[in-house]
């Protein structure tokens, strides 16, 4: 058995602080401090059954920090003013725990299976005090719940001939939250930009609630002679979300200038999105070698399909419930993409090489990119703003 055990820390007392008499006279009164920097990681590995089985297990967890001078809580919270607590400064970082498992198991002489599990759990909390344009009570946690599954096997029929294939599931949930320290109350809280200071403060404004699952599948043959290396691949992934938009219940937010009221904006939440991506591939390549010269030819096929099942939005504060129907085809592209190369050991020493090649490749489409943007539910107008001139 063999194991690692690693930890780091770093806090308050271990930083330096450059303000000097120079910069208090600009304005700046305090330093970006850390609050708490540390890592715990740990893995252990070794046999089950002997020539057999084995495992390799492993669990970290660490988190990164930090105070940001000139950015507080608003001590006016649930008013429709600010005014900075000194008292309490904004504190922003990402904090990560993820635990782990993997299993290999030499099922016969030929065929190896291995198992793998995965989870993590992880918040960027406050992530948006990094821009400095948001009072803490307005900043967003952006949260990750991740839980990957995968399964792999090979087995090698022959010294010419290669099987493999796996499977891997990943699901989860992702959403944007507040925490009780941030006084928001969803019922009556109004998130308010002042565009003089070019701060938002009181409550944040949208929210969300993702959770998503996707799979994939590949199975390949390589079959390698002498002169030849052949290998002939299929892939298949399907990927789905939901996605819930919201805002704190009055689905309202305010602009003021200073303490004057400028505009009101008007939300169309919750606003419910239900999207998913079905994507194929099957590729034939060979590289044949000629004494010097290697040559290399390929063929890929992709296909993907979006889609949206239908969905219900329920009704908010300023809209009626609203239903869009099933869409098979958000986007359906067909593309076929060729490959070629060649290599020249140019004096036969295997130390000097020419090589060409030319191929056309296509780019990865997320489940939240093109095909989510033609969702129906996508394309409907969440949000409408209108002056607002209030004489005192």
């Amino acid at each position: 058995f063999t194991g690692t055990f690693i930890v780091d820390y770093g806090g308050r007392d271990l930083q330096s602080n450059n303000i000097d008499d120079r910069l208090r006279s600009r304005g700046a009164t305090t330093a970006a401090f850390v609050k708490s920097n540390r890592d715990v990681a740990f893995g252990l590995g070794g046999p089950i059954t002997r020539d057999k089985l084995w495992f390799f297990a492993d669990a970290r967890q660490w988190e990164a920090f930090a105070q940001f001078p000139g950015i507080y809580y608003n001590r006016l919270q649930g008013s429709l003013f600010y005014d900075p607590d000194l008292s309490r400064p904004g504190i922003s970082g990402p904090r990560t725990t993820a635990p782990g498992i993997r299993l290999t198991w030499q099922a016969s002489p030929k065929n190896k299976i291995t198992g793998s599990f995965r989870y993590e759990k992880t918040c960027n909390c406050y992530f948006q005090l990094l821009q400095g344009t948001m009072a803490p009570e307005a900043a967003q946690h952006d949260r990750y719940r991740v839980h990957i599954g995968q399964v792999t096997w090979s087995n090698p029929v022959s010294n010419r001939l290669l099987l493999q294939a796996g499977v891997l599931s990943n699901w989860g949930v992702f959403f944007r939250d507040t925490t009780p320290d941030q006084g928001v109350n969803d019922a009556t809280t109004i998130s308010v930009l002042d565009r003089l200071r070019n701060l938002r403060y009181n409550a944040p404004i949208s929210l969300n609630h993702t959770p998503y699952q996707q799979t994939n599948g590949v199975a390949s043959l390589s079959y390698i002679t002498g002169a030849h290396a052949f290998k002939v691949d299929g892939f298949f992934m399907r990927a789905q979300r939901t996605q819930t938009a919201k805002t704190t219940s009055p689905a309202v937010a305010y602009t003021f200038a200073g303490r004057v009221p400028e505009l009101v904006t008007y939300y169309a939440y919750p606003n419910l999105v239900k999207n998913g991506i079905d994507q194929g591939a099957f590729y034939v390549q060979d590289q044949w070698t000629l004494q010097n010269l290697t040559l290399s030819a390929g063929v890929r096929l992709d296909l993907l399909r979006g889609f949206a099942p239908d969905t219900q939005s329920p009704a908010g504060q300023w809209v009626p419930q609203r239903n869009h129907p099933a869409v098979r085809g958000t986007v359906r592209w067909k593309d076929v993409n060729p490959r070629l190369g060649a290599a020249y050991n140019l004096f036969g020493s295997d130390r000097t090489a020419i090589k060409v090649n030319v191929g056309r490749f296509i780019t990865f489409e997320p489940l939240g990119g093109l095909a989510a943007s033609t969702v129906p539910a996508n394309l409907i107008v969440t949000n409408a703003t209108r002056t607002w001139v209030d004489g005192n």
